[in-house]
């Protein structure tokens, strides 16, 4: 087994830094995703098809599980979804705020 590791060595490295590069860039994609959506459901609002702010995130984290339910992606849940909404919000607002994300917002 161990003449085996060594033999392989190098792909093995290779395999792991394949998976570790995905783990990253999904984390990325799927920011990028949620940030879209959010934008789409501010735009609802301001059209008057969604009235409130639980409305839009409900709508956004909705969205997104569909989204990853036809995509195959599994362990997502809906809280996990919502966790990631608003920590994105929260990051979107403080940034609005003074142009910094330094936690400025209350």
């Amino acid at each position: 087994m161990l003449k085996f590791l060594w033999d392989f060595r190098y792909v093995i490295l290779f395999i792991i830094w394949v998976v570790i590069t995905c783990v990253i860039k999904g984390k990325d994609w799927r920011d990028k995703k949620i940030h879209e959506y959010m934008l789409a459901a501010k735009q609802m609002s301001k059209d008057g098809l969604l009235k409130s702010g639980d409305e839009q995130e409900e709508w956004v984290v909705n969205n997104i599980y569909i989204l990853f339910q036809k995509l195959k992606i599994p362990f997502i849940t809906k809280d996990n979804i919502r966790f990631a909404v608003k920590k994105l919000y929260k990051l979107a607002m403080d940034k609005m705020d003074d142009g910094k994300i330094n936690n400025s917002i209350k």
